[in-house]
């Protein structure tokens, strides 16, 4: 009896979305011509929304491009966000009740703990659901139409709530494709979320065996020789001075590699712009990763590898970063950063 009843209302449920669903493209439909741009979009979002509380993704994309993207509609855009996000298997109901929770309080464990989020399995640069979230997360970072993805640029398009709203639902988000990056490239074990300990038998199925996420050998004397002196303390868990650097970021100069890289960069420069802008909500788990842009400010600009940094620390663009950080002296940054920032905060 009992199996029967959860079987009706689940029916009962599914047929409520597709009759709602139906409701609202038919008024779509017979507006037609004579509904504005902006009708056409609230229907798209009205009509996404009960598609995405039935995990219809794709529907709900396609009914919102359909729609035509307008960047200044902030409703419109988050949907959106949402939308591609549900297709990378995101969701805001598994980030809290599942995800935020394993977040640790303190800094030199935060980067772990999010390799041991149910979703930062990956098993390839290339990963669909890695590329979705990571289109998710531009839509929102370039909400406004704005030449640079900050909070500052944002709030200046955008109502400080709507600012506020787009904000947090990408820094969500970007915990999310930050636990995907760093399980990846650094060979994390998911259950402990130990740098270099991935194996098939911890839940790991991707057979690395790197400790450190890059072979570092930049151009520069001096910068190699602090990090040889730094990999050879034995204070950045497993990147030892024998420990090799993840197969998929080959030698610099090297174009997949230089993507890969500034990928890590960008994701985490805009993480740390959120936080540091943000009003964040009263939580244990976020007041701790909030601390975080303390350290990483420090590192970026009292540290000693500051001065082997330059930018890097301000770049939120994956096409400057590219095209201007691919080759020596100026990989040189790359290398640097990703040892001060990847290796030392994830350790």
């Amino acid at each position: 009896m009992n199996r029967h009843f959860t079987i009706a209302i689940k029916s009962m449920n599914k047929n409520r979305i597709t009759f709602y669903t139906t409701i609202l493209l038919l008024i779509s439909g017979i507006l037609g011509c004579g509904t504005s741009k902006k009708e056409k979009r609230e229907i798209a979002v009205d009509t996404a929304k009960v598609y995405l509380t039935n995990t219809a993704c794709a529907d709900a994309i396609s009914v919102l491009e359909d729609a035509g993207r307008d960047q200044k509609d902030a409703k419109y855009l988050q949907t959106l966000a949402s939308a591609y996000a549900c297709r990378g298997g995101y969701s805001a109901l598994t980030f809290y009740g599942v995800n935020l929770p394993k977040i640790s309080v303190t800094q030199e464990q935060i980067f772990g703990s999010l390799t041991m989020f149910s979703t930062s399995g990956m098993i390839d640069p290339e990963d669909a659901d890695y590329n979705d979230l990571l289109l998710a997360i531009n839509i929102l970072a370039y909400a406004g139409d704005v030449s640079a993805p900050t909070v500052a640029a944002r709030a200046e398009v955008f109502s400080a709530n709507e600012a506020g709203d787009i904000n947090l639902q990408n820094l969500y988000m970007l915990f999310t494709i930050l636990g995907k990056y760093l399980f990846y490239y650094g060979n994390s074990d998911p259950s402990t979320g130990t740098k270099g300990g991935g194996t098939a038998a911890n839940g790991n199925p991707n057979g690395f065996s790197n400790g450190c996420f890059y072979d570092y050998n930049p151009s520069n004397a001096t910068l190699k020789a602090l990090i040889d002196v730094a990999r050879a303390s034995g204070t950045l868990g497993s990147c030892t001075s024998t420990a090799t650097g993840s197969p998929k970021l080959q030698a610099l100069p090297n174009a997949n590699t230089v993507k890969r890289m500034c990928q890590g960069v960008v994701l985490l420069n805009i993480f740390i712009d959120i936080l540091s802008n943000t009003t964040l909500p009263d939580d244990s788990a976020m007041d701790s990763v909030g601390e975080v842009k303390s350290l990483f400010n420090a590192l970026c600009s009292d540290g000693i590898y500051s001065a082997y940094v330059g930018d890097l620390c301000n770049m939120r663009s994956q096409i400057s970063c590219e095209t201007n950080y691919a080759t020596a002296p100026e990989s040189d940054k790359l290398e640097a950063y990703f040892f001060i920032m990847f290796e030392t905060l994830f350790n």
